[in-house]
């Protein structure tokens, strides 16, 4: 943003005098801290990643800024009240909401899946603990488990200092014996072709 443009935004929010400011990322919650100071006015943060909580435990204890957090999920709360990064009455949990348009206990249908090939699922992004990654691991196994074997291929490569983590996915897919199933590639720059 050009120093004019930030000029004009900051004399927007004097004449216009929000009650709260509501930050939608945690990493943006620095820049709102300042014109918190400046007018006045309560800063409202919407956490949702576990690198967010270390964020806000690196900000909160800069200074004498305090700010209300809405998680996402009891885990994240429960993280930030664990660690005693903020006082437990300014941390509020609403969870992103998701409805599912059908009745899953009523309305499965059988996967539509050709019976002369194995079904293969991709899972594209850093190897890092916040995705699931592992999750996926252990779906695999159960279903081998259940009979129905899948083939996963890992688009991607650890992120900074994930690399423990994920030489703990290669491991894990070694202990619960789904390795032959799970193919690695890497970081790659074109996807389309593996996940097509």
């Amino acid at each position: 943003m050009r120093s004019s443009q930030k000029v004009i935004s900051f004399l927007s929010a004097l004449l216009f005098r929000p009650d709260v400011i509501y930050v939608n990322q945690a990493g943006v919650t620095r820049g709102a801290k300042w014109v918190s100071k400046l007018l006045s006015i309560p800063v409202l943060t919407h956490v949702r990643l576990l690198e967010d909580i270390a964020y806000m435990e690196k900000l909160l204890s800069q200074s004498s800024f305090e700010c209300e957090v809405v998680c996402i999920s009891n885990y994240i709360m429960d993280i930030f009240t664990q660690n005693k990064i903020i006082q437990k009455n300014k941390l509020h949990m609403l969870y992103d909401v998701y409805e599912p348009k059908t009745d899953w206990n009523t309305n499965i249908l059988p996967l539509p899946i050709a019976s002369n090939r194995t079904p293969t699922f991709s899972c594209v992004g850093r190897l890092v603990y916040i995705k699931g990654q592992d999750v996926l691991l252990q779906a695999v196994s159960v279903l081998k488990n259940e009979g129905l074997d899948i083939n996963v291929v890992y688009v991607g490569e650890a992120g900074n200092a994930s690399s423990e983590f994920a030489d703990g996915l290669v491991s894990l897919s070694e202990k619960l014996e789904i390795d032959g199933q799970i193919k690695w590639t890497g970081f790659q720059s074109d996807v389309y072709p593996i996940v097509s």
